[in-house]
C-alpha cells in the first residue's frame, strides 16, 4: 500500500515520517508517490507492507486500529517537526520533542498490546 502524505502533511517528508514511525514499532518505507517533487532520500510518500500484517493474523477491521496509530504518530511529527529535526534544539524545541516522545511511547504501548500473542510468522 502506498501513502501519498503530500495531502495531509505536505511538509512531512517520508523520510522524517519512516524514521518516527520506527521509533513508534510501526515498520514502513519511504517511497517515492507519482510527480514526487522530493528526491529518492526525502521522498513524500510510504509504503506499508500488508503481508506483514496478514500474516500476523490481523483482518480489515485492525487496519482501522493500525490507521490510527500510524495517523497519531504523523500527527505528532508533523506539529513537531521543526523541533524533531533540528540540529541544535532550542529549549522549547526540547519540549517539543519531550511532547512528541511521549506520543511515541503511548503508540509504542498499543502497538505492543495489538502484536503480543501474534508473532510475526505465525505458522
Amino acid at each position: 500500500m502506498l501513502i501519498d502524505l503530500r495531502t495531509k502533511f505536505p511538509d512531512l517528508t517520508g523520510r522524517v515520517a519512516e524514521k518516527e514511525l520506527v521509533k513508534a514499532d510501526i515498520t514502513v518505507n519511504k517511497n517515492m508517490v507519482p510527480f514526487d517533487s522530493r528526491s529518492a532520500f526525502q521522498t513524500s510518500g510510504l509504503r506499508i507492507g500488508t503481508p506483514a500484517i496478514t500474516s500476523r493474523g490481523f483482518v480489515e477491521k485492525d487496519m482501522l486500529d493500525i490507521v490510527e496509530l500510524i495517523d497519531t504518530v504523523l500527527a505528532s511529527a508533523n506539529t513537531h517537526f521543526a523541533a524533531i529535526t533540528a540540529k541544535e534544539p532550542t529549549e522549547e524545541q526540547l519540549a517539543e520533542r519531550a511532547a512528541h516522545a511521549k506520543v511515541l511511547e503511548d503508540v509504542v504501548r498499543k502497538v505492543h498490546m495489538m502484536t503480543s500473542g501474534r508473532p510475526l510468522n505465525r505458522y
